[in-house]
């Protein structure tokens, strides 16, 4: 079966590379870098295949993008992909006012109900580019590694500016170009921002937010707030007709998995995103540490001494 697909793949991925236009990518250069077992193990954990994703993770209340407080660098790493996809990712940059009084109406210039990258590109304070034209890993249709870094831009970031980022469904065509679909909307492309998603209203604006038209899960990895797991959903969640082969969503925003940071590393600190949980076995061990302290508190209680115990 799952030769039968990958066979389905390459013959579907030859007929729209035959069909479309190659638009250069212009992807920055790749430096692969070390990323710690535990990040990897916590990001997959957090993540995991075909499982819907914490719905913690899509909390409203939660932005689906970064902002800087302070000049930086940014940097992401991939982690991980488990797309049916030969997706293309990259990222878009905005300042506090770019989407002021603007509809995904307004935006959407040709009503297509798809914002394409050029309807994006017209807004005030907004720049894109992509990151990874080929978004597959290597042995998937692709050549990415763990740990494939490259820069955000090729400069520094501005205080105050927001991050955010976009995958374009299905659209490499092939060494490092995409299809130019995306600049049309005729391919599909899926943004952090949630009222630029296909899913939602004409009416929503930046401030609207809908669970069922996120498509990023972003994360700290722990209370630093230095590091982010950024993971993505790559298919229409609310329209299967409109995905390549009428594939319906899994809802596992594992699709494409990252690492996010920044240097200096505490830029992204304030940014109004969840925090991954403990693993499963580190909770039990504080529980079991803090069960214990309880314990030796409640056999000491009466019987003082000068000897400070240990807490967690």
């Amino acid at each position: 079966m799952i030769v039968l697909i990958n066979a389905l793949r390459v013959i579907i991925l030859m007929l729209v590379t035959s069909s479309a236009n190659a638009l250069n990518a212009n992807s920055p250069t790749i430096i692969n870098t070390t990323i710690e077992p535990a990040f990897i193990t916590l990001a997959k954990d957090s993540l995991p295949e075909s499982t819907a994703v914490d719905p913690a993770f899509l909390n409203t209340d939660f932005n689906p993008y970064l902002t800087l407080n302070q000049d930086a660098n940014v940097y992401m790493s991939f982690i991980d992909e488990g797309a049916g996809y030969k997706n293309s990712l990259g990222y878009f940059t905005f300042e506090n006012n770019s989407f002021t009084d603007l509809t995904k109406g307004d935006i959407d210039t040709d009503s297509s109900g798809i914002i394409s990258l050029s309807e994006l590109d017209a807004v005030n304070g907004v720049d894109y580019g992509f990151l990874y034209s080929n978004l597959s890993k290597s042995g998937s249709g692709g050549s990415l590694l763990t740990g494939d870094t490259v820069q955000v831009t090729d400069a520094t970031i501005s205080a105050g500016k927001s991050v955010s980022f976009f995958l374009s469904q299905n659209a490499y065509t092939g060494g490092d170009t995409v299809s130019d679909a995306v600049l049309t909307g005729n391919d599909q492309t899926f943004y952090g921002l949630d009222f630029l998603n296909p899913e939602a209203d004409f009416t929503y604006e930046f401030g609207s937010s809908s669970s069922n038209s996120r498509h990023t899960a972003m994360l700290f990895s722990d209370e630093t707030e230095q590091n982010v797991i950024m993971g993505f959903e790559d298919l229409n969640r609310v329209d299967p007709n409109s995905n390549d082969w009428n594939i319906a969503s899994d809802e596992d925003f594992n699709d494409a998995i990252f690492m996010v940071y920044s240097d200096p590393v505490d830029a992204f600190g304030g940014s109004n995103i969840a925090t991954a949980p403990l693993p499963l076995m580190t909770q039990s061990i504080v529980g079991i540490i803090m069960l214990s302290g309880l314990i030796v508190i409640t056999c000491k209680k009466e019987k003082p001494s000068n000897r400070r115990l240990l807490t967690t």
